[in-house]
């Protein structure tokens, strides 16, 4: 992903202020910092309290998981895939595309589900991955 100008930046910001509020940008940039001044292996866990108050409802109201869906052999899947936006060559996405590459050339269809904490535009990152890895045929989703 290349590196966004002045203009990108300022979008950026002005999406972020209206979606999470100016405090929620200045934590942001707080811990932008403290990341930067923190010995490696000391980052906080990324989860937030508000996920974690969440799962505490959900268990807390008797959830179990689903059945599983039937399948029969030979049927074609849909495969969610969840991860960070990659980087140009990342590896870790490289080794983790390889697989949906293997599954959708199997018959199968994948989806990719990107979680950016960062609030950059999804068509950029949509951009990185069909320039990077052009043999995916998955659908990006935000």
């Amino acid at each position: 992903m290349s590196r966004p100008g002045p203009l990108g930046r300022a979008r950026q910001a002005r999406r972020l202020i209206a979606e999470d509020g100016p405090s929620a940008v200045a934590e942001r940039l707080v811990n932008r910092v403290a990341q930067k001044l923190t010995p490696q292996g000391a980052v906080r866990l990324p989860v937030s309290r508000e996920d974690l108050v969440r799962a505490g409802e959900i268990a807390r109201n008797g959830w179990v998981l689903p059945d599983p869906l039937p399948a029969a052999p030979g049927d074609r899947l849909t495969v969610a895939w969840v991860c960070a936006p990659p980087g140009p060559g990342s590896g870790g996405h490289r080794t983790m595309f390889r697989m949906v590459h293997a599954l959708e050339q199997a018959g199968h269809t994948c989806v990719l589900y990107l979680v950016d904490r960062h609030g950059w535009d999804i068509e950029q990152h949509r951009e990185t991955i069909r320039t990077w890895w052009p043999e995916l045929a998955a659908e990006v989703r935000d």
